[in-house]
């Protein structure tokens, strides 16, 4: 008698069209990873309680020095104080080490200057390559008890433009022609004596000056004795001041003189055989 094998021939067939059933399933959705937020960039300048940056943004050059000024253009008088918050660089200066930061007028104890005041910037690095570095920074006002008015911040930019400067050529440099040096100032007396003065021809008022003179005799010798002089013009004002003294033995002898002359130009005279001469002229300065 012979076994029928068709039931067994089904099972298989069953068993097969199930693993296939079961492989075909998708695999499960993974969960999705949250994007995070992006950061919030401050809004520069605007007006609280009307004061405001002037200007909101400012521009500078490496090196330079620049300031930013907080002022009640509405005068409420509501904010009386300010102070620097943290300063946020940008682009190759992220910690604002290439910026020297201050508050003027200078704050007190707990680090309030008063309104109207000034943010100053001072670049202390000049190099390249071609950039502009930023600085983003909160001012903080305050009221008049120097308590921090809420809501009270407004910010401000500054921008350092760094440029790479052109190498210098090297010029040689002319040699200058020496100028003759110039004669002092002379006089020839009526009997032939040479006076010469060596002294500054230009002195402020309140000041002394401090003038020389060598007489030389008509036959080419020092002189000797003493001379008188004064300096203002005319010598009988009062505000002339006058002054002697003994010449050395090169025939020369300095002479000082309170300068009480107002402002532009006197003279100097001397005295010599009983006449007065005009020497030079002198320039009083402020």
């Amino acid at each position: 008698m012979k076994t029928s094998r068709l039931p067994l021939m089904v099972v298989v067939l069953f068993g097969a069209t199930l693993a296939c059933e079961l492989s075909a399933q998708p695999p499960p959705a993974a969960t999705p990873t949250p994007t995070p937020k992006p950061t919030s960039t401050p809004k520069i300048g605007g007006r609280v309680f009307g004061v405001e940056c002037q200007p909101a943004v400012a521009d500078m050059l490496h090196g330079e020095t620049q300031g930013i000024g907080l002022v009640d253009v509405e005068g409420l008088g509501k904010v009386t104080g300010f102070r620097i918050g943290d300063i946020a660089g940008t682009a190759g200066d992220v910690g604002a080490s290439e910026v020297e930061v201050s508050q003027k007028p200078a704050p007190n104890a707990a680090g309030w200057s008063t309104i109207p005041g000034t943010i100053e910037f001072k670049s202390l690095k000049v190099d390249g390559p071609p950039r502009t570095e930023s600085y983003i920074f909160p001012v903080i006002l305050g009221g008049s008890q120097e308590a921090e008015i809420s809501g009270g911040n407004i910010w401000c930019q500054m921008n350092v433009k760094h440029t790479v400067p052109p190498t210098p050529t090297a010029t040689p440099t002319p040699k200058p022609t020496p100028s003759p040096t110039p004669e002092p100032p002379f006089i020839i007396t009526d009997d032939g004596f040479r006076i010469i003065y060596s002294g500054p021809l230009q002195v402020q008022i309140g000041a002394r000056l401090e003038a020389t003179f060598q007489i030389i005799t008509p036959e080419g010798l020092p002189a000797k004795g003493t001379i008188a002089a004064s300096l203002g013009d005319p010598p009988s004002d009062r505000k002339a001041s006058h002054a002697s003294g003994e010449v050395d033995t090169e025939g020369k002898v300095t002479l000082s003189f309170d300068v009480n002359w107002p402002a532009g130009t006197t003279k100097l005279y001397i005295s010599h055989g009983g006449k007065i001469y005009e020497v030079t002229e002198i320039t009083i300065n402020p």
